[in-house]
């Protein structure tokens, strides 16, 4: 199956009188995937007791080599935020700028802001 689909909202809909975000429950069975922006942060919020993993693959090789995924481990009711901005165009981990993340709990939610 192919992975959720995330949607970002602006950062400038953000406060005072703008949209209130609330979080979205990670699709932990096909993933979820976004294409970056200039400037990206994704906000992982683990609403359970218990520590749970988030996972970025790279779907690429160098060199021959698979690049390995990247895996944070998110502690009991931790909130983590990870830039997703965009670098130069040669030093693209994720070819066409399409991040792919992978939760092993629905109890681990996620807000997508570009600024």
């Amino acid at each position: 199956m192919a992975a959720t689909v995330v949607n970002a909202v602006t950062a400038l809909n953000i406060g005072a009188g703008g949209t209130i975000v609330s979080a979205v429950t990670s699709d932990n069975t096909n993933g979820n995937q976004f294409t970056q922006g200039n400037d990206s942060m994704l906000r992982l919020v683990n609403t359970d007791a218990s520590s749970h993993t988030v996972t970025f693959t790279y779907p690429l090789t160098v060199d021959g080599a698979t690049v390995p995924s990247k895996v944070i481990t998110l502690a009991a009711s931790e909130v983590r935020y990870v830039a997703c901005g965009l670098g130069p165009s040669d030093k693209y981990l994720y070819p066409g700028g399409v991040i792919f993340f992978q939760t092993n709990s629905n109890l681990v939610k996620f807000e997508l802001v570009n600024f």
